[in-house]
């Protein structure tokens, strides 16, 4: 089964500094930059489930969004994202009383990225650094997919069919034991080749991890760890309009709680996170979020 096959992929992610695997956040981006010329690469696997349906339409919604990430260290202070999605969208529904099964899957909209770190403080055993973001989404994925019902609803096609530009900052403050991260992006969502306009996405994160093992580092040499991960993931998205009519029925916010997990090793992370709704404010009568589970690799060369 094509669900199965790909919650059950590993995952590859990318390694945000050099020499060694660092610990990062799961869901949320960091202050750190890559080495000069050093070439990663990230990917993540991310299913949400939605079925708490306000509607009698019993609507229940499955999604996988695998992402995977080429990062280039242009200099010390300077990287670029290429990020590349695989979609698999599937909404069930009970509609005249029949049952509807309706979805999508494929490659989505490919966002370009650029991170250039501006501030940069360094203590023994710590560091503190703060990097401005700037990119755009391409509309690569298509977006006038239909099916035996007719054209796929726009949130069920794989891409907008706009250029969106992005823009954001990050922070990190890192210790041997801890870390704390800080960042927020904005996405300009603009009008698609459809007349459709996706409302503007604001996304707001904080993460703080642990090590729990080893107790006591080792004087010298590399070494294994195992750290805890609590985030708290936010965002805010406008309304949708078509033809420049706002969609009653979108936009809102939601924050999630997100414990996690990372087992981290010389050359590569293990990790996995579940984000859960703790607030939850959606326009008029949308399904709410269930869950979502991430899981993942990230590994360097």
């Amino acid at each position: 089964m094509k669900k199965a096959k790909f919650l059950l992929c590993v995952i590859l992610a990318v390694v945000l500094v050099s020499q060694r695997v660092y610990a990062v956040s799961i869901n949320s981006n960091i202050g750190l930059t890559p080495s000069k010329n050093q070439l990663l690469i990230r990917s993540q696997t991310r299913f949400t489930k939605k079925s708490d349906d306000p509607t009698n339409k019993d609507r229940d919604r499955e999604d996988f969004n695998i992402l995977t990430a080429i990062v280039y260290g242009i200099t010390e202070k300077a990287a670029l994202f290429v990020t590349v999605p695989y979609l698999i969208k599937e909404l069930k529904s009970t509609e005249d009383g029949s049952g509807r099964e309706r979805g999508d899957s494929g490659v989505g909209d490919i966002t370009l990225l650029g991170k250039y770190r501006i501030y940069t403080k360094d203590y023994p055993s710590k560091t503190s650094r703060l990097s401005i973001l700037g990119g755009i989404k391409l509309p690569i994925g298509e977006d006038d997919e239909e099916d035996s019902f007719g054209r796929l609803p726009q949130d069920l096609q794989l891409g907008s069919g706009s250029f969106d530009p992005i823009v954001g900052t990050a922070y990190t403050w890192q210790t041997l034991d801890n870390e704390l991260d800080i960042d927020f992006t904005y996405k300009f969502n603009t009008e698609g080749t459809n007349d459709f306009e996706f409302g503007d996405l604001l996304k707001y994160n904080i993460a703080y991890q642990r090590r729990i093992w080893p107790f006591q580092l080792p004087e010298e040499g590399l070494y294994s760890q195992l750290n805890l991960v609590l985030e708290l993931n936010g965002q805010y998205q406008a309304k949708n309009r078509r033809a420049g009519v706002k969609d009653a029925d979108s936009g809102g916010r939601t924050i999630f709680l997100s414990p996690g997990i990372q087992y981290v090793t010389e050359r590569f992370i293990l990790e996995s996170s579940i984000q859960l709704p703790s607030i939850q404010d959606l326009n008029g009568s949308q399904v709410e979020t269930d869950y979502i589970i991430a899981a993942g690799m990230r590994i360097t060369f």
